[in-house]
């Protein structure tokens, strides 16, 4: 298991990664799509979801 510190240090370089370049989301997929209504979001909320991200998430 990851430690507290290799998890905030993976969420801080994909964070500076995710301001450069762009997460691609397969969303013509059916299973996707349903998947963000079953969770009640929308496809710009997941990316926020994303951004939100803490170490202290990580279970």
């Amino acid at each position: 298991m990851a430690t507290y510190d290799e998890v905030s240090q993976f969420l801080k370089d994909f964070k500076v990664k995710l301001e450069i370049f762009q997460i691609y989301f397969l969303d013509y997929r059916s299973k996707n799509k349903q998947g963000l209504l079953d969770l009640e979001i929308t496809s710009s909320k997941r990316i926020e979801i994303i951004k939100d991200l803490l170490a202290e998430d990580y279970c």
